[in-house]
Parts: C-alpha cells; sequence; structure tokens
C-alpha cells in the first residue's frame, strides 16, 4: 500500500511504498503454499537429498509426503545406474527436458517426463514432473509387442494418436517431419490447434481433409479407431512421389512382359524385338496358325515366318505368311509399338481378319 499526500503543491515528500516484512518461515510456507496450486509435480533437492515436493509429485510417484521429503534422490529411481545416469543428465550437463523413468510401489516403473531448474541457489535443484503421455500411450501393450510401435515409426504416412479429449498422445517421426514440428512441440497438443478437419466420407476408416492451420496446406488422411475407447488414428496419405525418394523399379526382361491378356487372346500375337524384329514370345494362337511351338517360333525372326520377301516389320496391312508344314496364308496384320522405356524398339504383331475371326487362307506355291 502507497500513501500519497492529496495536494501535489505541497512541500511535503510522498513517503516510500509500504512493503510488508516477512518472515523467512512465513516466506518459506508462501511459496509452498503456491507450489501446491500446480498440477506438474514438485521435487526440490539439494545435496542429493529430497528437501520438499508437492502433492502432485507423491501423487506421480504413488508416495506421501513422509516417505519421500528427507530421503536420498536415488530412492526415487529403479536403480542407482539409473539414478548416476540421472544425475549427469540432470545436474552435470544441464539438460533441461526429456523423459525419465522413476520406481513406483510394487516394483512398478514409470516414465516422466521432466523440466529441470538446476542450481537455482548453489547446491540446490528443482525438478518439474509430469506424465510422459507417450509412453503411457503403449503403457497396456505386452512387454514383447513392440511391432506396432516400430511399424508406426517406418511407416511413410504422418500418424498422430489423438486422446479421448482431443490432444495428439503420440506422432510418428513422418508426422513431426510433415509438419516440421518435434515431438515436444506436438505431444499434449489438441488436434484443433493444428488442424481444421472435415470428414469427406463416413463408415469404419472415413476420409478427412486437413487445413493446416499455420501455413494453410491442404491435407488428406483418413481416421480410424484408437488403442483405446474414444481415441482416434490420424493417418495421413502418403507425401507426393517428388517429396520422397524415388524408388527404382526392377524392369523385367522383354520376355516376361506378356500378361494374361495376351496368353489368352484369341488372336495370334507375337511379340519381336531388335533390329532383326527376332521373335521374342508368341501367344497359344499364334503356335496354332504357324504351327509351330512356342519354343520354336522364339528362335525365328518374323522375317522368317513371311512369304511376301518382307525381312522386317513394316507398316499394319496385308501380309503373307508360311505355315511350319510350308502352306500359305494371307490376314490382316495390326503392328504398334509396345512403348516400353526400357525396350523402345519392341513391337506387337497381332493377325487378324478385319470384324471376324482370324482364318487361315492356304495357298499353295506354283509350279
Amino acid at each position: 500500500m502507497t500513501n500519497h499526500d492529496p495536494y501535489p503543491d505541497s512541500d511535503h515528500q510522498h513517503p516510500e511504498p509500504f512493503r510488508a516484512d516477512f518472515s523467512e518461515g512465513l516466506e518459506t510456507g508462501l511459496y509452498l503454499a503456491l507450489l501446491e496450486l500446480i498440477d506438474e509435480g514438485l521435487i526440490i533437492t539439494g545435496d542429493e537429498t529430497i528437501i520438499e515436493v508437492n502433492s502432485a509429485a507423491c501423487r506421480l510417484l504413488e508416495r506421501d509426503y513422509r516417505t519421500l521429503a528427507g530421503q536420498p534422490l536415488a530412492t526415487v529411481f529403479p536403480s542407482e545406474k539409473a539414478f548416476l545416469d540421472a544425475r549427469a543428465k540432470l545436474f552435470i550437463q544441464g539438460q533441461m527436458r526429456g523423459s525419465i523413468q522413476v520406481s513406483l510401489p510394487g516394483a512398478r516403473r514409470r516414465n516422466l517426463r521432466f523440466i529441470a531448474a538446476a542450481r537455482i541457489r548453489p547446491g540446490i535443484h528443482a525438478l518439474i514432473l509430469s506424465p510422459d503421455i507417450i509412453a503411457e500411450a503403449y503403457a497396456e501393450q505386452p512387454a514383447g509387442d513392440t511391432v506396432w510401435p516400430q511399424l508406426a515409426a517406418a511407416m511413410a504416412q504422418g500418424i498422430f494418436v489423438i486422446d479421448s479429449e482431443g490432444r495428439i498422445s503420440a506422432a510418428n517421426g513422418s508426422a513431426q517431419r510433415r509438419l516440421d514440428l518435434t515431438s515436444d512441440k506436438l505431444v499434449g497438443r489438441a488436434i484443433d490447434t493444428l488442424f481444421r478437419i472435415e470428414y469427406e466420407s463416413s463408415g469404419r476408416a472415413p476420409r478427412v481433409s486437413l487445413l493446416n492451420i499455420t501455413n494453410q496446406e491442404s491435407l488428406h488422411g483418413r481416421m480410424l479407431d484408437g488403442p483405446r475407447p474414444g481415441w482416434r488414428l490420424l493417418v495421413l496419405d502418403s507425401p507426393e512421389a517428388s517429396e520422397t525418394p524415388p524408388i527404382t523399379a526392377v524392369r523385367p526382361a522383354i520376355e516376361n512382359l506378356s500378361d494374361k491378356t495376351f496368353r489368352t487372346n484369341p488372336l495370334p500375337m507375337l511379340l519381336c524385338d531388335g533390329a532383326e524384329h527376332r521373335i521374342v514370345d508368341a501367344n497359344a494362337a499364334a503356335t496354332r496358325i504357324f504351327g509351330h511351338d512356342r519354343d520354336g517360333l522364339k528362335r525365328l525372326t518374323i522375317g522368317a515366318l513371311r512369304a511376301d520377301g518382307e525381312q522386317g516389320v513394316s507398316a499394319s496391312g496385308n501380309w503373307r505368311f508360311r505355315q511350319q508344314d510350308g502352306q500359305l496364308f494371307e490376314c490382316h496384320v495390326i503392328t504398334w509399338p509396345v512403348g516400353d522405356p526400357a525396350h523402345p524398339e519392341a513391337i506387337a504383331v497381332t493377325l487378324a481378319w478385319p470384324a471376324v475371326p482370324v482364318k487361315i487362307v492356304p495357298r499353295r506355291p506354283r509350279g
């Protein structure tokens, strides 16, 4: 409280502001009372001994005040090694944020997130603790079941685990890279502060449209049922091919390009390759019309089958062919390039009469 002279023009000087004179005990008690108002657990430690804890820390560690205050800090950790590692990380190296594992009654363990304030006074440190939401999201899985976390980490699609209150419980590496945000910037954040979500369809795995509120980028994905009742999984569609490393496909040999349609086509078809138009494949209809088996045709060139003196594959038209027994026939032929980038010289040859099934027209040689 400050008492000011009601007359500014008066010669009286303004008195000093009133300051309450708290004793050390009252001040300490006031600070501890204020710390009871925060939801995070607080541990104040000095000389590796717990000096003070608030009620939230007692709840997180599942112990009462008497079993924590005045005890060695090492009793909070599952082993001496774990304590020494945490001590080096928090108080020597000065790591300010991260995750630690603590021990609970009944030989249980729990992962907690921490914010460390080392050396707030000489030899005095503070730890602020909160639940590790990512660890708890998988807490109900069997200890040996690491398939799903590993699978999520390996997925090219971004995956968000959303809890029943709409907060992000976990995000895989692809999701973090897609948004250019680290895990600590995502976990615990409401999904509605990142995206505007509109459902495109309904059903068990509905499609959703997403608008990134930060940069107005449009994304798409699916919303799936989560690992617990009321939880959801948001799976983003894969990024465009230009954003991902190209995958080099192993091209099959041209002999393997034929598919079921080629094999079962009722029209005779030949597949030719190379400057000499060597026959590299033939369907069953071609073997019947020429009288050669498939392996026999693959030892020939298209010129060896033609009876009109042509050795190459000219434009589509009427061609004359010779069967294995020497009989000649004529039919309409359609040729076109296969269009395979690895084999630009490959030509397909189809034998057909216009608008009617294939028909053999025998012609005996003169003389």
